[in-house]
C-alpha cells in the first residue's frame, strides 16, 4: 500500500488550483478502479505516502518526519557517516596470503573516488547506508561500459523501487512517475537488503520501530505545544472572594508590565484584597517527563544497535569504559555493515573469474585507533619481535617511508630463534670472555 502511495502521490500538483486537484483526483480514482481497491484505500495509500504510517501515539511516521527526531538523525548519521568516512579499496591478492590495491580496475576508481559524475564515494556510500537503515534495503543502478564492467553506480530511492520475480529470473521495477516503470535486469542493480527473512528483501526499521519513532516524536511536540501555547502555569494567585473590575486591572496591568519576562524575575508581587501567592509544580516533572525522554534515546540506540554513548546519552560513560563502548561499536556496529557491503561488491560488481583474485576491503584501522601513548607501545612490541618494520608504522601514522633499506628491516631478539630447530647445547664456559656484546637486538633483513 505505501508503494502504491508514494507512485500516486509522486503523479499528483499540491499547490495548484481547485480544478487540477479534482482532476488528479478523478485520474487517481480510475487508476484505484484498475488496481481493483477501494477510493478509502487509495486515500489511506495517499495519506501513508505523504504523511507515514499512523502510530497509537497519535503521530505518523515516515521516513522524512523519522529524521526530526534527533536521536533517531543521530544513529543514522554516526553509522552513515562511518561507513562513508571508511577508506574502501580494491586489492588484488598476491603471494601467498598478501595484498595490493588494484588500481588499475576501474572498479577501484568506483570505490574509492567516484562512482558517478554527480557525487563522491562518501556521498554514494553514505546515501545508500541511509536507505538501508531507515527501509531496509539499498539500491544502485549499475550502468556498465562497452566490455559489461562497471562504470557508473546511481543510488535509487527504495520508496519506487520493488523486486520482482517472474519463475526463476528476479528482476527490478522503478516507478519513475507519470504512470512510467522501467524494468532493470538483476546483473544491473546493486541491491544490498538489511537484516531479512529470506535474503531477498530487509526489514524496515521505519515499520519495525514505528511506535518508538512515533512515541519520541510525540513528546517532542507535547515538550513544544507545553510552551509554547502557555500551558506552564508556575504559580496562581488565590482571592477569598470576587476582585473588584479595578483591582483586576491593576493586577493585569502590574502583571504584563512589571512581572512578565526574564527582565522582571524574581521581583517581589504587592497583593490586594487578600489574596495569595501560590507556587505549582511543573507537570512535566509530575510526569517524570524528562526520564522518559532519556529512556527513549536508549530505545533508539538499541534498534539501531548502537552503544548509548554514540547518541550522546553519556551517563553511563566513565574514562575507564569508553574505550571499550568504543571497540564495542567497533565491533557490534560498524563491522557487520562493512562485512555486508564487501560481500555485496564481490557479489555483483566482480565477475566470477575476478572473485578468484580481488576484493573489495575496508580499512577498519582508524576507527580503532587509540591515544597517541597506547599505539607507540603497540608498535614498539610489533617491531621487537619481528612483526612489522619501521615503514609500515610510519604507514600507519600516515607518514612517507624512510625511503632506503633501514626502513624496510625487520628487528628479532638475539636470544630467540626458529621454534622448530634443534637446539645445540653449547660447552661450559671456564673462563670469562674478553670482551661482552653489548646489542642485545640485531636486523635481519
Amino acid at each position: 500500500m505505501l508503494y502504491i502511495g508514494s507512485i500516486l502521490y509522486r503523479e499528483t500538483r499540491p499547490g495548484e488550483g481547485d480544478e487540477t486537484k479534482i482532476r488528479d483526483r478523478l485520474k487517481n480514482a480510475r487508476r484505484a478502479y484498475r488496481m481493483n481497491i477501494s477510493i478509502n484505500e487509495l486515500d489511506a495509500a495517499m495519506d501513508m505516502a505523504l504523511n507515514g504510517a499512523p502510530t497509537y501515539s497519535g503521530v505518523a511516521v515516515s521516513s522524512e518526519n523519522a529524521m526530526n527526531f534527533s536521536a533517531v538523525f543521530c544513529a543514522v548519521n554516526i553509522i552513515a557517516g562511518s561507513i562513508a568516512s571508511l577508506p574502501l579499496q580494491l586489492y588484488r591478492r598476491v603471494g601467498d596470503g598478501g595484498k595490493e590495491p588494484y588500481r588499475d580496475h576501474p572498479l577501484y576508481d568506483l570505490l574509492h573516488n567516484q562512482p558517478n559524475p554527480e557525487m563522491t564515494s562518501y556521498v554514494f556510500r553514505e546515501i545508500l547506508q541511509q536507505h538501508i537503515l531507515l527501509t531496509g534495503n539499498a539500491y544502485a543502478e549499475i550502468v556498465p561500459d562497452r566490455v559489461g564492467r562497471p562504470a557508473e553506480l546511481w543510488p535509487v530511492n527504495p520508496a519506487v523501487t520493488k523486486m520482482l520475480r517472474d519463475a526463476n529470473t528476479i528482476y527490478y521495477e522503478i516507478d519513475e512517475g507519470g504512470g512510467k516503470k522501467r524494468i532493470v535486469p538483476a546483473d544491473r542493480m546493486f541491491h544490498m537488503p538489511g537484516l531479512s527473512f529470506d535474503g531477498r528483501v530487509g526489514y524496515s526499521v521505519l515499520a519495525k520501530a514505528r511506535e518508538t519513532f512515533g512515541l519520541g516524536l510525540a513528546m517532542e511536540e507535547f515538550q513544544a505545544r507545553f510552551y509554547g501555547q502557555g500551558t506552564n502555569v508556575g504559580s496562581v494567585l488565590e482571592h477569598p472572594g470576587k476582585l473588584s473590575p479595578e483591582a483586576h486591572q491593576r493586577l493585569v496591568a502590574d502583571v504584563e508590565e512589571q512581572r512578565a519576562g526574564l527582565t522582571h524575575a524574581h521581583k517581589s508581587m504587592i497583593l490586594e484584597e487578600g489574596m495569595k501567592f501560590v507556587k505549582t509544580g511543573m507537570p512535566l516533572e509530575d510526569a517524570q517527563f524528562l526520564e522518559s525522554k532519556v529512556f527513549q534515546i536508549s530505545e533508539i540506540a538499541r534498534w539501531f544497535n548502537l552503544p548509548p554513548h554514540k547518541l550522546k546519552k553519556l551517563s553511563r560513560a566513565t574514562f575507564s569504559n569508553i574505550e571499550q563502548q568504543q571497540i564495542e561499536f567497533l565491533q557490534d556496529s560498524i563491522r557487520p555493515w562493512a562485512v555486508r557491503w564487501e560481500q555485496h561488491i564481490a557479489w555483483k560488481l566482480l565477475r566470477p573469474d575476478e572473485r578468484r583474485t580481488l576484493f573489495a576491503e575496508f580499512n577498519l584501522d582508524g576507527l580503532q585507533r587509540g591515544d597517541t601513548k597506547s599505539r607507540m607501545e603497540a608498535y614498539a612490541a610489533m617491531r621487537n619481535v619481528g612483526a612489522i618494520n619501521a615503514d609500515e608504522i610510519r604507514a600507519k601514522e600516515n607518514l612517507n617511508p624512510i625511503g632506503d633499506l633501514a626502513g624496510q628491516m625487520y628487528w628479532r631478539p638475539l636470544n630467540m630463534g626458529d621454534a622448530g630447530e634443534a637446539v645445540a647445547v653449547a660447552p661450559a664456559v671456564t673462563e670469562e670472555p674478553e670482551e661482552e656484546e653489548n646489542d642485545s637486538m640485531r636486523m635481519v633483513k
